[in-house]
């Protein structure tokens, strides 16, 4: 199932070089998942193309909805 992104997300994915297909992958095989206490939302992170990225999902949403994207620096 496709996930639907917010357009904070879109923007982040611009301003990082992040991919659909990269954030897809951090979801489908994450290599690490947390569960943000400020606000509950899941936190996948995955190392697509070599770098970590964070991928913030709001939890049970079916599809996915992808709150924000970043580089993990």
């Amino acid at each position: 199932m496709r996930p639907i992104y917010s357009q904070h997300a879109r923007d982040r994915m611009d301003e990082y070089g992040i991919s659909e297909a990269e954030v897809e992958r951090a979801l489908a095989r994450p290599f690490r998942t947390d569960v943000s206490r400020a606000t509950g939302y899941t936190i996948f992170f995955g190392r697509p193309k070599g770098r970590t990225i964070r991928v913030v999902v709001v939890p049970g949403s079916s599809p996915p909805f992808i709150v924000t994207v970043m580089e993990n620096s």
